[in-house]
């Protein structure tokens, strides 16, 4: 086991979650594909119908939206892609768009 010195002077393991000096959380960072490897697949479905459902309400524009309202939706559905490119669902998310884009 890798052993490293904590802010607080104790060697901490790495799989320890708690630094034993201190108390202080220990987190290990995740590079990007480990971290999608780990994602869930229904945290996927909830970002692609969140996406779904943000894009019908602009499309309908249902219920009637300010001009700040539609400005918040815009950068909600960007948040919102965003968030699927993160877990990586981008390419179910580019197909949704296109889609509800071909339905208007």
């Amino acid at each position: 086991m890798s052993r490293s010195r904590h802010h607080c002077g104790w060697l901490t393991e790495a799989p320890d979650r708690y630094c034993a000096g201190c108390g202080e959380a220990l987190f290990t960072r995740l590079s990007f594909d480990e971290t999608r490897t780990r994602i869930d697949p229904y945290t996927r479905q909830l970002f692609l119908r969140r996406l779904q459902r943000l894009a019908l309400m602009r499309l309908t524009d249902n219920p009637p939206l300010t001009a700040a309202g539609i400005k918040l939706l815009d950068r909600a559905i960007a948040a919102t892609v965003h968030d699927c490119q993160w877990c990586g669902a981008a390419g179910a998310a580019a197909e949704l768009l296109k889609r509800l884009e071909g339905v208007r």
